[in-house]
């Protein structure tokens, strides 16, 4: 079945949505990355912690990437032997695709042989290759500023290429994307960042600034809209349970 894992929220509005969800009834998975787990474990170890399903750890590449930092590569790989984690994302390197090839072969002798490694737009085919002949699970990575079309044109050459093979849509669940390839899972990495820019984008207090630090009314309205994305991409991933269902159960 298709898992959409929704990123650990990195701001109060999304800790505050996820601490009040019902996690019995509603059960979610979640992704954390390495480079804000610290955060993660604080929220774990408070007086309700929150009960995914799931929890995938991802490598931090993106967010180290985005604020130029780099990750000791075996501090992660000691944090991910940790117990508690479902899946583990191996330590890519964008724009580096050979960095990426040696990170996943060094972290798999390190004792991770199933850290899921990241092939990229762009890559060369072979890596793509490489990787789903020695891992279970490959990640898959686009939506670095290209169109649309482009993207989906990409995905299509992977699946025609290594499916079946198990995929991962690292941060994109596009509904044009989703309902047309069997993912295995997929990552809802910015869904409490676009709850806030839509907040931005009507004008008014949070047009003026990026401040989480509100209070009153506008805090309740911006928690009822972060929710509301949480159950628009829960009920997602109920209609690709059974769009993908017996197609992902032969994998």
């Amino acid at each position: 079945m298709t898992i959409v894992y929704y990123a650990a929220p990195e701001n109060s509005f999304g800790s505050k949505a996820m601490m009040t969800w019902d996690w019995d009834q509603r059960p979610l998975a979640v992704l954390t990355s390495y480079f804000y787990h610290s955060l993660w474990t604080k929220m774990q170890a408070g007086p309700t912690p929150i009960r995914p399903c799931k929890v995938m750890l991802d490598s931090g590449a993106y967010s180290a990437y985005q604020l130029g930092k780099t990750i000791d590569l075996e501090a992660f790989v000691e944090a991910a032997k940790a117990p508690g984690w479902d899946e583990v994302v191996s330590l890519d390197v964008i724009g580096d695709a050979e960095a990426s090839v040696r990170n996943a072969e060094r972290i798999a002798k390190l004792g991770l042989p199933d850290a899921m490694p990241v092939f990229h737009i762009g890559d060369p085919w072979e890596h793509l290759d490489h990787y789903c002949a020695g891992w279970k699970k490959v990640g898959l990575s686009c939506r670095f500023g290209e169109p649309v079309k482009t993207s989906i044109q990409w995905l299509e050459k992977c699946f025609a290429r290594a499916y079946p093979h198990r995929f991962h849509s690292f941060g994109y669940i596009a509904v044009n994307a989703l309902i047309r390839f069997p993912f295995h899972s997929a990552d809802a990495s910015s869904w409490t960042i676009g709850s806030i820019n839509r907040n931005m984008s009507m004008g008014g207090q949070f047009g003026r600034t990026r401040s989480l630090n509100v209070r009153g009314a506008d805090t309740v309205v911006t928690l009822d809209i972060v929710r509301t994305n949480i159950m628009a991409q829960y009920r997602l991933e109920q209609q690709l349970q059974t769009l993908w269902g017996k197609e992902l159960a032969k994998l």
